[in-house]
Formats: structure tokens, sequence, C-alpha cells
């Protein structure tokens, strides 16, 4: 009998998870690979704000997150990440991604009183400068900034595919998006586990998440062991 329920269980969390009619399958998909990868911890699709802006100081908390859960970087030991607009609570709140995105070298500003803007809402130029930092350290190569200071990062990211429009860099990113450019990021830097293919080899079969929804479980859980 426990066994049964722990199968019930089991689908009912699936059921939970993929069954999201009023959303595209795009957006579905972006929330998936976020949530499976640890780069989103909201555990509905409905709380991650897929449609919403990003913040800075949410973009950095999920760029850290996908720098040491995807890409394996360390957060080395260091000092002088600390802002003046941005507290030691604040910074909890969001798993210390603020002081951690500054130690990995993919966040700073050298604005007057040492602020890091925290609540503005995130470019594409902010967003696939600090994108294209994480991947070159990951591939231990350097793509230095140049003249304007995202130009050469947002055009490596659309020579890869990574980043589709790049003729606006001052446009707002949202989070869906970079949750897609992030998954498709990911496929850049070799690895013995790529988790993204993983992610992606567990809905070849679409039909299974009706039929099968333990099975989709198992194999989304060996993505991220």
């Amino acid at each position: 009998m426990k066994k049964i329920l722990a199968i019930f269980s089991t689908m009912a969390v699936c059921v939970n998870m993929f069954a999201y009619a009023e959303y595209s399958d795009e957006l579905v998909q972006a929330y998936n690979y976020a949530y499976w990868s640890r780069i989103t911890t909201m555990d509905t699709i409905e709380k991650a704000d897929m449609e919403g802006k990003l913040t800075r100081i949410a973009m950095s908390k999920m760029i850290t997150n996908y720098a040491t859960n995807i890409l394996w970087l360390n957060v080395p030991n260091i000092d002088g990440c600390n802002f003046s607009d941005v507290s030691s609570a604040l910074n909890s709140d969001y798993d210390n991604g603020v002081t951690n995105a500054c130690k990995l070298g993919l966040m700073w500003q050298n604005m007057p009183n040492n602020k890091f803007r925290p609540y503005d809402t995130v470019t594409r130029a902010e967003f696939g400068t600090t994108l294209s930092r994480a991947i070159h350290k990951a591939l231990w190569t350097t793509l230095a900034d140049w003249a304007p200071y995202y130009s050469t990062h947002l055009n490596y990211l659309n020579t890869e595919k990574i980043m589709n429009f790049i003729d606006n860099p001052d446009m707002t990113e949202q989070r869906w998006y970079v949750m897609i450019m992030m998954m498709r990021a990911s496929k850049l830097v070799p690895a013995d586990f790529d988790a993204g293919e993983c992610f992606s080899d567990c809905f070849n079969e679409p039909d299974n998440w009706e039929f099968d929804a333990n099975a989709i479980y198992q194999c989304l859980q060996t993505c991220i062991k």
C-alpha cells in the first residue's frame, strides 16, 4: 500500500510540474530546465514569474547558481565584494548571490559610493556580458570587454546562437528568456556530464508525460545528481 501511495505521490508531483496548459511549451521548458538545474528555487512556474522583469540582485543569484551547478565554477574565498546598497541580510535573502557573483568576477560596478544597484532591472547588455564572462571562465579563456563594454560579449553569444537579438542592448530582459539562453549556453562548455543534454533527453517522447510520469521524474533526478 505504501508503495502504491508513493507512486501516486510522485506522479502527482510530475503532473503539477508539467501540466501548465496556460503556458507555452517554450516557457514550460525554460522553467523546468532552470528548476531542475537549481537556477531558480521557485517550485512552481507561477512563482517563477517567467514573464517578469529581472532585477540585478535576482540575476546575481541565478548566474551564481548557474555558474556553480552547471558550469562547475568554484566561488573563490576572497574579500572585497561588499556594496553600500546591499546589506548582509539582503544578500543572504538571495543566497549571497551578490558577493558570490562578484567573487566569481561576473558582476561588479565601478559606481559612486560602491553601489551594486540591486533593484535596477537587467538589460540585455548586462545579462549578455555576465553570461559570456561565466562561459569563458568555464572554458579557461578570456573575452575582454570592449567599447562599449558589452559589444564583444553580445557578438560572441550571437555567433554561438545563444542570443538571437543583439541590436537593442538596452532592452529589458525577461526571466524566461534568460533561462532559455542559459540552457543553450550550457552546451558550449564540455563536461563529463551535460545536465542540459540530459534534461532534453528526458523529454524526447512527450507522450510519456501522461502515461509514465514516474519514469520522467526518475530521469530528471539523474540530471541533477
